[in-house]
């Protein structure tokens, strides 16, 4: 992830100094992709927290019922 945010860094640089519509164009590319990366990561790390927290949600409820029997 830390790649990505640097190379986000840079093409957002790279953007402003940059006065061809072309390049400005690929730079513009460059950035919605890094940030369809950094989201699709972000995503991932929600995903993985969702299923720990199920799991120890599971798993204290599962404690207690054991302790009240």
């Amino acid at each position: 992830m830390d790649r990505l945010e640097r190379d986000l860094v840079f093409f957002e640089l790279q953007l402003e100094r940059e006065r061809d519509p072309f390049r400005r164009n690929l730079l513009l590319g460059q950035i919605r992709d890094i940030e369809e990366q950094i989201l699709a990561d972000l995503r991932r790390q929600r995903d993985r927290a969702e299923r720990q927290n199920r799991n120890l949600q599971d798993a204290l409820e599962a404690a207690i019922k054991m302790k009240k029997k």
